[in-house]
């Protein structure tokens, strides 16, 4: 079965700006170059909430392409691809739309290969398999990065280990969580949306390690 895929503005103002070589209608992806230094205007010219929407486009866009059996094709790129070739594209355009500027947590493991697949669960990817006697990895989710350390000695009731990941659509997001049965209660847990007087909607999420996790949105 083939889909056809449809990249909206702002997204495809971003890409366009990677069309350096001819032009898509007769080249294809021949007519692109998706490294970052091609985007840095744009996005320096860009404000905050369009540069976040397209990041909430990729993640849609994700979601999408998400039928192994199925193809994809585009009339904009002039790209027709299977699952594979589509992925690795968007793993491209999710660099493209990575801050220039990041700040990015280490948080503590006991065991990186079930904490790695505790975050596979929220959605989050490694950009290679996991060594199950690695000490790190990094993860990946849109625009999203965090990163994980190996610390046996961690007690995940007396961690004070946290950091804030801040993200374009909190509810949806939260929505999405709930459906993997987290409790409401000791470690992991996942906590409630709050609009907090400093002016962000949020709710939290502890790893079995201790790790805590505040995510939310600008009111």
């Amino acid at each position: 079965m083939e889909q056809e895929i449809t990249l909206p503005e702002p997204l495809w103002s971003l890409l366009c700006c990677c069309e350096v070589h001819c032009v898509a209608a007769c080249c294809g992806l021949d007519a692109f170059d998706f490294s970052p230094h091609h985007v840095q205007n744009w996005i320096a010219e860009t404000e905050a909430k369009t540069f976040s929407q397209v990041r909430l486009q990729l993640r849609e866009l994700v979601c999408s392409i998400a039928d192994k059996t199925s193809t994809y094709s585009s009339d904009q790129l002039n790209f027709w691809g299977d699952y594979s070739a589509w992925k690795t594209l968007l793993k491209q355009w999710e660099t493209l739309a990575m801050p220039l500027d990041q700040a990015i947590p280490i948080l503590l493991s006991r065991d990186i290969s079930k904490s790695v697949y505790f975050y596979q669960k929220l959605g989050f990817e490694s950009n290679s398999p996991v060594n199950p006697a690695a000490d790190y990895a990094i993860l990946h989710r849109g625009s999203l990065e965090i990163h994980l350390t190996f610390y046996p000695d961690i007690v995940p009731t007396e961690s004070y280990l946290a950091c804030y990941l801040r993200v374009a659509q909190v509810d949806e997001l939260l929505q999405e969580f709930q459906t993997l049965g987290l409790p409401t209660e000791g470690i992991p847990r996942i906590g409630p949306l709050e609009d907090k007087p400093w002016g962000m909607r949020e709710f939290y999420i502890v790893d079995a390690d201790g790790n805590l996790l505040k995510i939310g949105q600008i009111i």
